[in-house]
């Protein structure tokens, strides 16, 4: 069985400052978990995507697949 693997890419609304991740999952429900550690995680409070999804909002942010690899 082959695994795929999407690569994405969230970009800051406001700054422009982008997080490039690779994933198994499909990145709408990887980006649900961003959020989720985010604002419940307490291991994720000192990650710096996790800081700017708090300062900026879950809303600030545009969503794009670079490649999906199988």
């Amino acid at each position: 069985m082959k695994t795929t693997y999407t690569i994405y890419c969230h970009t800051n609304k406001f700054n422009g400052k982008k997080y490039v991740g690779v994933t198994r999952q499909s990145m709408e429900k990887r980006w649900k978990k961003h959020i989720a550690a985010a604002f419940y995680s307490k291991k994720s409070k000192d990650l710096e995507f996790a800081k700017a999804i708090r300062q900026y909002g879950k809303d600030a942010w545009d969503h794009e697949v670079i490649a999906i690899l199988n």
